[in-house]
């Protein structure tokens, strides 16, 4: 009796809850509930219901996944489209731009020129997607960039070409810059282009031909096909006039017609169809040669013996407090900043930052009226433009360094 009591004295002892959950645990769990019929065929519908939902959703996944792939393939059908027709504009320009390297010989081209030309070539033959250093991507950028949209006055194409172009009647005359004898090159069509034409070179590599005795026509010359292109007329007929192609735009500036001298001028922009009209010049000229000079563009003479500037981002003309001798055709040119006017038979210079402008003689000149219908350029420290006389054609260039003028050849419209 004694050890019993003790051994039920040492039994754990539990409250009435928890032995009844001791005797539930050591039970079988209890069967599923079975459901009513009006229950079970809710819940028949419920898994319809989600079935049909999951179809849904796994077919409209199936034919988005279609879908993307079909854009995807018209993606890289038209990146590839898009891709073989650049290419295909690249070789055309590579051509061209080999020419423009030949042409510089014996001079030999510069090493932006020759990287350009060893990436084209890369590019060209071994399409991919461009990875060039960063340091030289600037350079290939800045020298594509000048040779295909040749937006700055400063680096022309025709410093490229190794020569100086002039357009006489259906002919285009390449006089190279040192010695040698010209390159004649006739044009497919026959052009009005004569004595009161003007051109320049403008975007594309393209030279822009402008109006003559006394028409409005223009016309846009590739000097390496000599292929001719009619594009849109001036608003005005005009010969003898001024002529730039800055800031991405042509801009003609007065001239002459059969009844008198113009003050009237117009712009040509790449992604305009037409001419537009720019403010009128405060006096009538015509054998006027513009130039730019910080973006304004000065003009002299040709009716006036005033200078005026036209101020580009402003769009309004200003006469300088200077007075010319004369009023004969005159050309003006920027020489490192300074303005260069060849005017009466006399050289002189100005300093448009100068507060107290004053109109410096240089030296004496041989010829008294001035005038060129090509836009000038430079090339290696020199600054070319033409001369015409009466019919003839004289090439002429201006040192930089000391002011030297001098003539390089000279070419008479009859004898071509």
């Amino acid at each position: 009796m004694g050890s019993e009591s003790q051994s039920a004295d040492t039994q754990p002892s539990f409250c009435s809850l928890c032995r009844e959950a001791g005797s539930h645990s050591s039970k079988a769990p209890p069967p599923n509930p079975v459901l009513p019929d009006s229950q079970r065929h809710l819940v028949a519908q419920i898994e319809a219901k989600f079935t049909r939902i999951k179809d849904a959703e796994e077919r409209e996944f199936s034919e988005s996944l279609l879908n993307f792939d079909q854009y995807a393939q018209d993606i890289l059908r038209t990146v590839q489209e898009t891709l073989t027709s650049r290419r295909q504009s690249l070789i055309t320009n590579h051509a061209k731009f080999q020419t423009l390297l030949q042409s510089l010989s014996p001079t030999p081209a510069s090493q932006d020129l020759q990287y350009a030309d060893s990436r084209l070539n890369v590019l060209l033959t071994q399409p991919r997607l461009i990875d060039y250093a960063p340091e030289k991507m600037s350079a290939l950028r800045a020298t594509l960039g000048r040779f295909l949209k040749f937006g700055d006055q400063s680096d022309s194409l025709l410093s490229g070409f190794g020569c100086v172009p002039l357009l006489v009647h259906n002919v285009l005359i390449k006089c190279p810059f040192s010695e040698g004898q010209p390159e004649l090159n006739p044009l497919p069509v026959q052009v009005p282009i004569d004595s009161g034409s003007s051109y320049c070179v403008f975007w594309d590599a393209k030279m822009l031909v402008t109006g003559g005795k006394y028409h409005s026509e223009c016309y846009s010359v590739d000097p390496f096909t000599s292929d001719v292109q009619k594009t849109s007329n001036m608003l005005s007929a005009r010969a003898f006039h001024g002529l730039l192609f800055t800031h991405g735009a042509v801009h003609v500036f007065g001239g002459s017609t059969s009844t008198g001298l113009l003050n009237t001028c117009e712009l040509y922009a790449p992604n305009s169809p037409a001419w537009h009209p720019l403010p009128k010049m405060i006096y009538n000229r015509h054998g006027i040669n513009p130039c730019e000079i910080a973006a304004k563009i000065y003009i002299a003479g040709g009716g006036a013996n005033t200078i005026e500037v036209f101020d580009i981002s402003a769009q309004f003309f200003t006469s300088l407090p200077l007075m010319l001798p004369g009023i004969k055709w005159t050309t003006c040119l920027n020489v490192d900043g300074l303005l260069c006017l060849l005017h009466v038979g006399k050289m002189y210079r100005v300093d448009p930052t100068d507060s107290t402008l004053e109109l410096k003689l240089v030296r004496e000149v041989e010829k008294k009226s001035w005038w060129s219908n090509l836009q000038p350029f430079e090339h290696d420290g020199w600054v070319y433009f033409l001369h015409p006389f009466n019919e003839a054609r004289e090439v002429m260039k201006l040192r930089k360094a000391d002011w030297r003028l001098c003539k390089v050849a000279d070419f008479n419209l009859s004898a071509t």
